[in-house]
């Protein structure tokens, strides 16, 4: 990679020290760890308001993992996740506009990170805005068109004070968007330093913690409701349920996010389950362990956003389903199949065989070079920065 030397805008950072961080998912946090440390080694006060998934049993209550990051303070936000209808999606999005915006307001932090796309994410942002804190957006200029997301992320765009990019081309986007482009910085992924310099458990504890024997071929599935395709959830999770049943290797399957329609895909999945002795569904996985997963995986299924930034990191095949990540940049791990059960049956065969899996020898992550979180407190310190290129 190429790097261009710049000087960060301090002018609106000058002794800033309290950092809040909002997430709502096992998938944020798990992004935003390589930022914490960094921060909370230079010294910032840190902070983590936790709301979303992380306080509901039914998704793992993965507030625990949270509170295990060594001096990162972890603020509960209490709201609904909804039931999977689109009315309750957006009743809780509701909720999460008035806990996020007390939590912010009571803690009030100087700067804000907020990360991505949901719809809660949306409303806490929103809430920052209210309060008049500084809103730094992770993620933003990219498009996935398969979902509702890219509203939500634009609307955070234009909301944020601060942008840091993943790719070059995420960050052109962005500049022309908004009104000051010298706040746009183009770092890399956080999720890309997480796996950079990842030590992954032994495929004997790994085994022990998911229940299944990672010594076999196993596929590992993550699949996400396409929240604007003309399928039904129902449908999507059918198609996909039918297919499983077609290739080889033992499933580990992890449980979906709270979008509209979740619980028709996740009540899919579980029945699949039941069927099977060779398939484990687990609520969630701390980030470690799902590292690890996906090290000793065989391939990933399904259509999450991990299988597109962090998969290429470990240089995992990936068969991506449908068009939820469609218009992300992704690396020559990923297979694209449509909603259909011969093409995702090939796409496993394909990504499975030891030829493709060959091909992937020497590829490097097209998301970043593991120094996105050094970058981030760069510009936090109104240091020069190389930008990710």
């Amino acid at each position: 990679m190429t790097t261009d030397q710049r000087p960060s805008d301090t002018s609106i950072l000058s002794g800033l020290r309290r950092i809040g961080f909002v997430s709502t998912s096992r998938a944020d946090s798990g992004v935003y760890r390589s930022l914490w440390r960094a921060l909370i080694q230079a010294g910032f006060d840190v902070a983590c308001y936790a709301g979303g998934t992380h306080l509901d049993a039914r998704y793992g209550s993965t507030i625990d993992d949270l509170k295990a990051v060594d001096g990162l303070r972890v603020v509960p936000v209490r709201h609904s996740t909804g039931d999977g209808s689109a009315a309750g999606v957006a009743a809780a999005a509701g909720e999460a506009t008035i806990a996020f915006g007390r939590a912010i307001d009571n803690d009030k932090p100087e700067l804000l990170f907020v990360l991505g796309d949901r719809l809660e994410m949306l409303a806490a942002t929103y809430s920052a805005v209210v309060s008049r804190r500084l809103i730094g957006h992770l993620h933003g200029g990219e498009r996935t068109a398969g979902a509702y997301d890219d509203k939500c992320r634009d609307a955070i765009t234009m909301m944020s004070d601060l942008h840091f990019a993943s790719l070059p081309a995420y960050a052109d986007r962005l500049r022309s968007m908004v009104s000051d482009a010298s706040r746009v910085f183009c770092v890399g992924s956080l999720a890309v330093d997480r796996l950079h310099a990842f030590t992954p458990l032994s495929i004997d504890e790994t085994s022990r913690i998911v229940g299944l024997d990672m010594a076999r071929p196993t596929l590992l599935v993550l699949l996400h409701p396409e929240t604007l395709s003309a399928l039904s959830a129902v449908e999507q999770a059918g198609i996909v349920v039918d297919a499983l049943g077609g290739v080889e290797g033992q499933l580990l399957i992890l449980g979906v996010n709270a979008d509209v329609g979740s619980d028709a895909v996740s009540s899919a999945l579980s029945r699949l389950c039941a069927t099977r002795n060779d398939a484990v569904m687990m609520t969630s996985l701390p980030p470690d362990v799902f590292g690890s997963c996906m090290v000793h995986a065989r391939a990933m299924i399904g259509n999450s956003s991990s299988g597109i930034i962090e998969a290429a990191s470990i240089r995992l095949p990936v068969v991506n389903i449908g068009e939820r990540q469609g218009g992300r940049v992704r690396g020559a791990n990923v297979v694209d199949v449509a909603f259909e059960r011969r093409a995702i049956v090939e796409g496993v065969r394909k990504a499975t065989s030891a030829s493709f899996r060959a091909g992937l020898a020497g590829l490097a992550n097209p998301y970043g070079d593991g120094h996105a979180a050094r970058r981030i407190r760069g510009i936090l310190r109104g240091e020069t920065i190389d930008e990710f290129r």
